[in-house]
């Protein structure tokens, strides 16, 4: 069940998935978004929506936090789940069926359509992992980002 990129869903679930390109295709329509400039403008490219991927895994019901990790390791963001999950999406693909390239993100990037912690929008994701309680978190805080957008 596997090409590259590999996503890999696990922690507190009872279906470990490793997904590629060609798993996220074949998602039925309904669970994927074929042009999601119509959601967010500023971004292009073909989306499976989080809330398929993680039925798919069949989370226990403990598992109330998603840390998302990027690829590289460098990076993590722990959300609960409950914030995100309906909203969310993965962009797995340009829309003229080239990967993600890594100045836009990729090769998959996470994205949460109006939420307000942009840094919740992982670059490179690598893995999602579900837990009972917040996960490693990475992301700077927002009065950061306010302050670093001041200075500028």
């Amino acid at each position: 069940m596997s090409d590259t990129p590999t996503l890999i869903i696990d922690g507190l679930v009872q279906n470990r998935l490793a997904l590629g390109v060609a798993d996220f295709e074949r998602y039925p329509a309904e669970a994927r978004i074929a042009d999601v400039s119509q959601l967010l403008p500023k971004r292009e490219g073909r989306a499976v929506k989080l809330a398929a991927l993680i039925a798919d895994a069949r989370p226990q019901p403990e598992a109330k936090y998603l840390t998302l990790h990027s690829s590289d390791g460098t990076f993590s963001a722990s959300i609960e789940r409950a914030e995100v999950e309906d909203r969310a999406l993965l962009i797995y693909q340009q829309s003229d069926g080239l990967p993600v390239p890594e100045s836009a993100g990729g090769p998959l990037r996470f994205v949460i359509p109006n939420f307000n912690d942009p840094c919740a929008n992982v670059r490179g994701l690598g893995r999602i992992e579900l837990s009972a309680t917040p996960g490693r978190d990475t992301r700077p805080s927002l009065t950061q980002i306010q302050t670093k957008k001041q200075a500028q």
